[in-house]
């Protein structure tokens, strides 16, 4: 896949306006404290490319699900933390923003407000998009996170204006095509909601040379095979041909809480009044002798509602030489918690658009970021 990138237009960036779509959708305490920057740093290159073009550089993004949720504090941490300048309006659209940015100067970065606080973002209204384009000259794509959503900010706004793919964005899609991976490839595929994964696992099990399924994905799997699993988070049960394919792996023992007390047990043990919270100890060793193997790993998902397994399997992939790629919102969250991100060969600010690139190697935004 060949993109515009914006080293295409360095040249031509200077005094153009920029509108630059980003995705600072991070965790911020009530207090307005930003817990994870993960997301912020990964698109620092591209705001740093854009100021030394001398582009006026103007930032949209989403932030929660709610519309009254705000960006303030993510333009707090930028000034306060980044070493940037960054102008936060607080709105979209207004005599007041227009006005700024029709003010601003080579290098400065206005930031607007929360894009989801106004309906067109999510409905992708199209008198929302043409709106919001006239902002700028030129449109720029890093917000790979949500590159697989038709909103405006995504597949609207380039309709309008020259786009053109972010450093981080590239990065994404570099790293996530790995037609040419090195083998052995273990894909390991964890988390929830089995049948939005199942035609990925599908594929994996083609291409890979072997595929784990954990989290409560495996509950699906264990409900086909006929397992009571209690409490347990679940969607349908799975489909026999993917369970019996000889390439699929998944846990044989598991950790469930019963009341207040938790236990180790085989997967063919659970009660109905228990509930599967983690992997079990020796799957989780099996799975680290599977790795061991490996010189490819893909992974998406946390093993398990409780962390503990997690942790351990994400501690031992951090001492293996093999090229490591991970991915997935709450995955990414523990490994920037737990200071790991430069452990791995690369890590994924995606994780819905990390699956879907995956299974069908685009996104809705990529065929606005296209050489034609």
């Amino acid at each position: 896949m060949e993109l515009n990138k914006i080293q295409d237009i360095k040249d031509e960036l200077k005094g153009k306006r920029v509108l630059c779509r980003v995705d600072f959708n991070v965790p911020v305490k009530e207090s307005g404290i930003v817990m994870s920057d993960f997301r912020i740093k990964a698109v620092l290159p591209t705001i740093n490319f854009l100021k030394d073009a001398g582009a006026k550089i103007i930032l949209i993004s989403h932030i929660g699900r709610e519309p009254e949720e705000t960006l303030l504090p993510v333009a707090n941490y930028l000034n306060q933390n980044l070493g940037l300048r960054v102008k936060f309006m607080s709105g979209i659209f207004g005599e007041n923003i227009e006005k700024t940015i029709d003010e601003m100067k080579e290098g400065e970065i206005v930031m607007l407000e929360n894009l989801r606080s106004d309906e067109g973002e999510v409905e992708n209204l199209p008198l929302f998009a043409k709106m919001l384009s006239e902002y700028g000259d030129v449109y720029v794509n890093d917000a790979f996170s949500v590159s697989h959503r038709d909103h405006a900010s995504i597949t609207g706004v380039p309709k309008h204006l020259p786009a053109f793919a972010g450093l981080r964005i590239q990065e994404e899609i570099k790293n996530l095509s790995i037609e040419n991976a090195a083998e052995p490839f273990l894909a390991v595929l964890a988390g929830k909601k089995f049948e939005t994964k199942a035609p990925l696992i599908e594929k994996f099990l083609e291409t890979a040379d072997m595929v784990y399924v954990g989290g409560a994905l495996v509950h699906d799997i264990y409900s086909a095979l006929g397992y009571e699993i209690g409490r347990s988070l679940h969607g349908e049960p799975a489909d026999m041909k993917i369970v019996e394919n000889e390439k699929l792996h998944f846990p044989k023992d598991v950790l469930v809480e019963n009341g207040a007390r938790d236990s180790y047990k085989n997967a063919t043990e659970v009660l109905n009044n228990e509930m599967i919270v983690d992997i079990g100890n020796e799957s989780l060793e099996e799975l680290k002798e599977f790795s061991k193997k490996a010189k490819t790993i893909i992974w998406n998902g946390p093993l398990g509602k409780r962390k503990t397994g997690t942790e351990s399997y994400l501690n031992f992939l951090a001492d293996q030489g093999s090229q490591i790629i991970l991915g997935g919102g709450d995955t990414v969250e523990l490994v920037d918690k737990m200071g790991l991100i430069n452990k791995f060969s690369f890590v994924s600010t995606g994780g819905g658009a990390m699956l879907e690139f995956l299974e069908k190697e685009t996104l809705a935004a990529l065929s606005f970021l296209e050489k034609k």
